[in-house]
């Protein structure tokens, strides 16, 4: 985290992006007085963090625009510090897009198609294995098999 005002950057603060690190930041936000916050999107790190209702204005950028926008201001080494420092003046110099909260079945479809993904590249992997295995007469019958289960399972219709 990096606070930036006054054009004056802060110093960098790690915090743990669990619930109980959620409360500090919280505090640092409010006494800081600051009302708006940028966020990277990070696949599900960033999600409980921009759903905390802190009253903060919240803006949830693409990591390709972080990217972009730390390459123009010719940012060439990445850490959680340096992408908190270009973030603070993203968020100054970029037109501020407010968040929207995501309703309750926007989440859980989100959480099932990322489930969904996550198994159908876990198929293919093991599809892989499974060829691969099968290359060699040196893999035991039961590896193959096994392999054979997993590869051949598909995931449950959405």
């Amino acid at each position: 985290m990096v606070i930036h005002r006054d054009g004056r950057m802060g110093k960098p603060c790690e915090l743990k992006n669990t619930p109980q690190g959620h409360a500090p930041l919280s505090n640092r936000l409010h006494k800081a007085k600051v009302s708006r916050v940028c966020l990277e999107a990070t696949g599900q790190y960033h999600l409980a963090l921009a759903l905390d209702d802190a009253g903060l204005a919240r803006m949830v950028i693409n990591p390709k625009a972080a990217k972009r926008f730390a390459e123009a201001m010719q940012t060439r080494t990445k850490t959680d510090a340096i992408d908190a420092a270009v973030l603070a003046p993203f968020a100054q110099r970029m037109p501020f897009t407010p968040w929207q909260y995501p309703d309750d079945l926007a989440l859980a479809n989100r959480a099932c198609a990322r489930h969904i993904a996550a198994l159908n590249k876990l198929r293919t992997q093991t599809k892989n294995q499974l060829h691969a295995t099968q290359q060699t007469t040196t893999t035991p019958d039961f590896l193959i098999a096994s392999r054979h289960i997993h590869a051949s399972t598909r995931p449950a219709p959405a």
